[in-house]
């Protein structure tokens, strides 16, 4: 594995030179950022993939925290916390079948 390497490493330094930007002028078309950013909230995918990514991170950052105060400052263990993110992934990945069995279902 180690030979392939060498290879690779002179496969990015040969893309990396090789390789120009294209200059476009920015002032043929220019919109404002406030309208940029209203068109962009206009779109309802993407208003409901923010809103999903935003809550599913919440909660984990919420567990997270959680966890991390319980093990350091209630029971006084922080070498303890990698062992429990890990159950909390195990977990996870250990209920995966059901809720795919629960999505199928319903």
């Amino acid at each position: 594995m180690a030979g392939f390497l060498p290879a690779f490493f002179f496969v990015f330094f040969a893309i990396f030179f090789g390789l120009r930007e294209r200059f476009v002028d920015a002032g043929r078309e220019r919109i404002a950022v406030i309208r940029s950013l209203a068109l962009t909230l206009k779109n309802r995918a993407f208003r409901i993939l923010t809103g999903l990514y935003l809550c599913s991170f919440l909660a984990l950052d919420i567990l997270t925290a959680a966890a991390k105060y319980y093990l350091d400052d209630y029971i006084g263990r922080p070498r303890l916390m990698p062992v429990m993110m890990g159950s909390m992934l195990g977990c996870a990945l250990l209920s995966l079948p059901l809720y795919r069995f629960l999505t199928a279902r319903f």
